[in-house]
């Protein structure tokens, strides 16, 4: 894999961290909200968003720049390439940027007055 694709995996995984981290940071208040659905939403956000983060942590390009991950079968054995960005990471991808999904209504209600 070459520096340039490596360093574009790479700036991709942080910049769904960061996504991430921010979006727990929004919710680490709410255990204090006055609304239990507000109150759920602290409590159940951080759990998800570890998830997330395990589920990006298992799927990092090998130094080929496949996903080792999806690469195999259980077994052990390979049977495909998949090429990184995996398909687990393009989705957890689309869903954390869906400009028209959840995470992106948490974003947009933090940051008006």
């Amino acid at each position: 894999m070459s520096p340039a694709l490596a360093n574009a995996f790479r700036l991709l995984r942080f910049d769904l961290y960061g996504y991430l981290d921010e979006i727990e940071f929004l919710v680490n208040d709410l255990d204090d909200a006055d609304s239990p659905e507000l109150r759920l939403i602290g409590e159940l956000v951080p759990g998800l968003v570890t998830t997330i983060r395990g589920m990006l942590a298992r799927h990092v390009p090998n130094k080929e720049g496949f996903c080792p991950v999806c690469s195999i079968i259980p077994g052990g054995r390979q049977f495909r390439r998949e090429s990184w960005p995996c398909r687990e990471v393009q989705t957890i991808h689309d869903l954390l940027k869906d400009p028209d999904g959840v995470f992106a209504k948490v974003m947009a209600a933090s940051s008006s007055p």
